[in-house]
């Protein structure tokens, strides 16, 4: 069994991500349910560390970063999220208390097994040079682990309250905000209107999807499945204005299970192309479709009608938006008319994020050099991404 972290070290990461200004109020509106909606799944699947940090994370995102974006500081910014940790902060930092009352007595527990495993060694030690005595039982790895289970089952009967995560709970004053194109982050998870059952103690390593893919910088990804039919029927969709070379985009949407996401919907929106650019538009009417899944964005993916496969400077820039709010955000590139005909691609970190993020010249969607190489890499064989086969992919076409 792994070491339980501290809680001083569960509380470095969850502050330790970007927050940046570039990304619009409203996305990071959207990344805040987000980020909520994690924790919770994380934490009905028995992965309290992680859902200790996401918590954390979402509680320190709405009260020290998003007042600080430049565009809360209007009445109506201000107001929303005022509203959000009204409606939300205490329920948040209830779950907070009863994870950390978990996790403290996972420690306690770690340390006295240890303590019995140290024990159990002088005592093998002392049999050597005397023999008649008896030595108490070692514990094993199964006794270890009977104690980890028996000792989170004693605080499994923490009262919880309603999980007050109703679709309501995100409503934002109807006004316009600052959008970036492309970058959408949903997400109000809906309420079951019951409360919740006590947490049962499981040993989810055992059902979880491993992490084996890393950032150049050590940051774990989570495993996102891709289904192999999407490339196929998102040129299907794109084919109209491929033949009149315009460009095509969509939105990659799915679900996290098991520490992996799944991408299961393509959405393309309401947008507005050229033979090198595509921006998106009536992004509410987006965000009210994908919201009422209750789907993550994973991503995007869209058309170079007669370029090669590749991430132009825009795209870069396009997708470091994606990628600040979900590392493992993937851009899929298809150009019908080159081989390879497809590519999966992420920004590199570093040294790529830190570029994008330092370079001023992708305003408004010009292109530009950029003289530095290695900014983005493969996220596919090898990478994070896996296709899988066999599955198909729900498609809403919004334009």
């Amino acid at each position: 069994m792994l070491q339980p972290r501290q809680i001083k070290t569960l509380v470095k990461a969850a502050t330790d991500y970007d927050f940046s200004t570039e990304v619009s109020f409203r996305s990071w509106i959207h990344v805040a349910a987000t980020i909520r909606q994690q924790a919770e799944i994380y934490r009905a699947e028995g992965a309290y560390e992680e859902a200790y940090i996401l918590f954390y994370r979402y509680a320190d995102l709405l009260l020290n970063n998003l007042p600080q974006h430049p565009a809360a500081k209007g009445t109506k910014n201000s107001e929303a999220v005022r509203q959000l940790v009204n409606k939300n902060l205490d329920d948040v930092l209830g779950r907070l208390e009863q994870l950390k009352a978990i996790l403290l007595e996972w420690i306690e527990a770690d340390k006295r097994a240890e303590a019995e495993r140290i024990k159990s060694e002088r005592i093998k030690t002392e049999r050597v040079s005397r023999p008649t005595v008896t030595p108490r039982r070692p514990v094993d790895d199964q006794t270890r682990e009977a104690e980890y289970a028996q000792a989170l089952a004693s605080l499994a009967s923490l009262k919880q309250g309603p999980v007050s995560t109703s679709s309501s709970q995100f409503t934002i004053p109807d006004v316009s905000y600052p959008s970036v194109p492309h970058v959408l982050t949903p997400l109000s998870p809906k309420s079951t209107g019951t409360p919740t059952a006590p947490i049962v103690p499981t040993t989810a390593k055992n059902t979880e999807h491993k992490i084996t893919q890393y950032t150049e910088n050590g940051t774990p990804l989570r495993t996102t499945f891709l289904p192999r039919s999407l490339q196929a029927r998102f040129l299907d969709l794109a084919a109209s204005n491929t033949v009149l070379n315009l460009e095509t985009c969509g939105i990659l949407c799915g679900k996290l299970n098991r520490n992996a996401f799944f991408i299961t919907h393509l959405v393309i929106p309401a947008q507005t192309s050229t033979a090198n650019t595509c921006t998106t538009q009536d992004e509410e009417v987006m965000f009210g479709y994908i919201d009422s899944l209750d789907l993550f964005i994973l991503g995007w993916i869209h058309t170079h009608p007669t370029q090669s496969c590749f991430m132009s400077s825009v795209d870069l820039h396009t997708h470091s938006a994606y990628q600040i709010m979900l590392p493992e955000a993937i851009a899929v590139v298809c150009a019908p008319q080159h081989e390879p005909s497809v590519g999966v691609f992420r920004l590199t970190d570093p040294p790529g994020m830190d570029i994008i993020k330092e370079c001023k010249e992708g305003a408004g969607g010009k292109f530009h050099l950029h003289e530095e190489t290695g900014l983005y890499a493969s996220a596919y064989n090898p990478g994070h991404v896996k296709l899988l086969d066999h599955i198909d992919v729900v498609t809403k076409d919004l334009r």
